[in-house]
């Protein structure tokens, strides 16, 4: 049976036959991308130009006049903002470093907020108007609105705690500083992916003609939509602009009370969008066999792979097998598991950097220096030090590890000479280095992510050397970012220094 990416290639070549160059197929994220190419490379006889392949995000930047502003970079627009209302109404700001995980919740509900086209103010304003809520997100469940009413209700006591009085006062400012941090990306020619996609719904401030280059878009594999996107599909369909391409189960739509049909029946009959393909009836027809095998917990099950892998007669060539992960956290043992053969993989869930050897061993090189600034850069603890040599990213030979550790037993270390632990590698310099001043951080991470990249021990290690790109391009970017000033949580009064937007430059690091 063909699959649902494969049938739309063949009908998209089908219906625009010479004209591919001049469609636009967008897709929710990169990855179905990827198989949409290659199904159309299979299917096209004579030479021809591809579609232009663009994720939805991508669209709806295409349609702005600015760029979108990158997460640092609205990070500390958004603390500007924050510290600028703080200190109007004569408040002392938090410390940037204490309002990161706040700014980052804030940051993604302003996301959410302007992508769902809400009036924000009103919102911020009027929360606790529940009803006045429900019109506003009519996807709301039964459940998630009585969780609204249960937790407002628990400030409608006249003892609010310390936490829950900060948390109001932070909440009666929130339009305040939505309005500023939008200004201040504005100021700098910045946008946001909520407001791009506000202000194309409303057609404000966007390029006009930037879809006028395709003679049609076709919109490939979505189930939900904001309101924004819903906008600007209902628009481009009833031009005769865009199609819809869904893959839809009858057995999800037809049953009123299927939950996981719940947004595939809005798009079909509430929005009144039209689906390019029919129903299928696949789930109601087609037996499918479902082993349970039984494992003594999560990590257990993932040791298990390798012996349901081996039915499969070529599993690393096979692109139909899909591990699917109910818990999230289970993704590192997951791919310790993987058989040796297994080479070639795509992780679609993402890698997340937190939980790599290189993330930690970053975390050992701020632990060092913290621990070298309150012993005046004499010594350092030996279980730093042991953390260090027992990383799998210590490039110092065996011999010199064994030494070390055999000289803090013997002597019973519990600090260890600086002096003795210098001279080994370039990244073991990096990491017992003293800093002289807390800019300089920037620059000791670039140099020991280029070291890494260096070292003829880790160059063959693919993941490692795109981890190393990532972190390289983060810690550049929040060096130029630094450069150009970050508003201090200054005093009531004082004049904060602009958070400048500066192009980084090109990482010296490429993966292999």
């Amino acid at each position: 049976m063909q699959s649902f990416l494969h049938i739309v290639a063949q009908q998209i070549n089908t219906r625009f036959s010479g004209q591919l160059h001049r469609v636009a197929v967008v897709f929710p994220n990169r990855r179905q991308s990827v198989f949409f190419k290659n199904y159309l490379q299979q299917i096209i006889e004579p030479p021809a130009f591809s579609p232009e392949l663009l994720t939805i995000e991508e669209l709806v930047q295409r349609s702005s006049l600015y760029p979108v502003a990158d997460h640092f970079v609205q990070s500390f627009a958004l603390y500007d903002a924050y510290a600028e209302v703080m200190r109007n109404r004569n408040a002392q700001p938090l410390d940037y470093e204490k309002f990161y995980t706040i700014g980052d919740i804030l940051l993604h509900d302003f996301q959410e907020l302007d992508a769902y086209l809400c009036d924000v103010p009103r919102v911020y304003e009027q929360l606790k108007d529940i009803e006045g809520i429900e019109k506003s997100f009519d996807i709301l469940s039964d459940e998630q609105k009585q969780f609204l009413r249960n937790f407002w209700s628990s400030f409608s006591s006249e003892r609010k705690s310390a936490q829950q009085q900060k948390f109001l006062e932070l909440w009666q400012m929130l339009p305040a500083i939505y309005r500023l941090f939008h200004q201040n990306l504005a100021d700098q020619q910045l946008a946001t992916q909520g407001m791009v996609y506000r202000l194309l719904a409303a057609e404000q401030k966007t390029r006009r003609a930037f879809a006028d280059g395709w003679l049609h878009v076709a919109f490939v594999g979505f189930n939900a939509f904001n309101k924004a996107e819903e906008t600007l599909l209902q628009r481009w369909q009833a031009a005769g602009k865009a199609t819809l391409w869904m893959d839809i189960d009858g057995h999800y739509v037809n049953n009123q009370q299927h939950e996981a049909g719940h947004f595939l029946r809005r798009n079909l009959y509430t929005l009144k969008l039209k689906n390019e393909l029919p129903l299928l009836q696949e789930i109601a027809n087609k037996k499918i066999s479902l082993p349970v095998i039984a494992a003594q917990g999560a990590v257990a099950q993932t040791k298990y792979l390798p012996q349901w892998l081996s039915q499969f007669s070529n599993p690393d060539s096979n692109e139909s097998i899909a591990i699917i992960l109910g818990d999230e956290g289970l993704l590192i043992p997951v791919l310790q598991s993987l058989p040796e053969t297994m080479t070639r993989i795509n992780v679609t869930m993402g890698y997340p950097l937190k939980q790599s050897v290189l993330f930690s061993f970053i975390r050992i090189f701020f632990q060092v220096q913290a621990d070298l600034s309150i012993h005046q850069d004499r010594d350092i603890s030996y279980e730093q030090v042991q953390a260090f040599l027992n990383h799998p990213l210590c490039d110092w030979a065996d011999s010199v590890k064994q030494h070390l550790q055999h000289k803090m037993v013997s002597e019973v270390l519990l600090r260890v000479p600086l002096n003795q632990l210098q001279g080994h590698s370039d990244t073991g310099n990096y990491v017992f280095s003293p800093l002289h001043k807390p800019t300089d951080i920037f620059s000791r991470l670039l140099s020991m992510l280029e070291a890494f990249h260096r070292n003829h021990n880790f160059t063959s290690d693919n993941l490692l050397q795109g981890l190393l790109v990532q972190a390289w391009q983060a810690v550049q970017q929040l060096k130029e970012l630094f450069k150009g000033g970050l508003t201090p949580a200054s005093p009531p009064g004082e004049e904060p220094k602009p958070v400048q937007n500066k192009n980084t430059s090109q990482p010296k690091i490429v993966p292999t």
